[in-house]
């Protein structure tokens, strides 16, 4: 190979690493940004303690005082609620799937026809929620208060609920 060929043969090989890191890099922005909540409805939501149908996945809220926000309907999967004060909360028909929850103070929250798949309840106070109709499947209820709560047509399926009670009369 003469050093002409050796040199063009080393710019098509520049060239292709160029193009494929390029295509890569735009693929991990894409998927970054789907998995990203909508800035304005974070700011609809701070602004008018409401945003129904919104789309918060993966949003902080940690510590966050929301009392008697409304976010029914809202995209919310992953969101991390920890501490927060989400007393009289709508989350009616909201997708809350591996949301967190610890500590977090849900009394009278609404969650009716929620999805709770693999949400994390742990230490949270759910008093007199209404949890009816939600799917709470692999939910963690540990150490959490459901001290009248309604559970009437939510799937407990795997749910974890030791010391609590997760019984179908609720």
């Amino acid at each position: 190979m003469t050093d002409a060929s050796w040199l063009i043969f080393l710019n098509q090989v520049r060239i292709k690493l160029v193009i494929v890191t390029g295509v890569l890099s735009g693929n991990l922005l894409m998927s970054a940004n789907a998995n990203a909540f909508d800035a304005m409805d974070l700011e609809k939501l701070k602004s008018n303690n409401s945003c129904n149908s919104c789309d918060l996945r993966g949003v902080d809220l940690s510590n966050a005082n929301l009392l008697v926000a409304d976010l029914g309907g809202t995209d919310l999967r992953g969101a991390n609620f920890s501490r927060a004060n989400l007393s009289g909360v709508n989350f009616s028909k909201a997708n809350l799937s591996g949301a967190n929850f610890t500590g977090a103070n849900l009394l009278g929250a609404s969650l009716w026809q929620a999805d709770l798949r693999e949400a994390n309840f742990y230490k949270a106070d759910l008093g007199s929620a209404d949890l009816r109709n939600a799917n709470l499947e692999g939910a963690n209820f540990f150490r959490a208060d459901l001290s009248d709560v309604r559970l009437k047509g939510a799937n407990i399926r795997k749910a974890r609920c030791r010391p609590t009670w997760c019984g179908p009369d609720r």
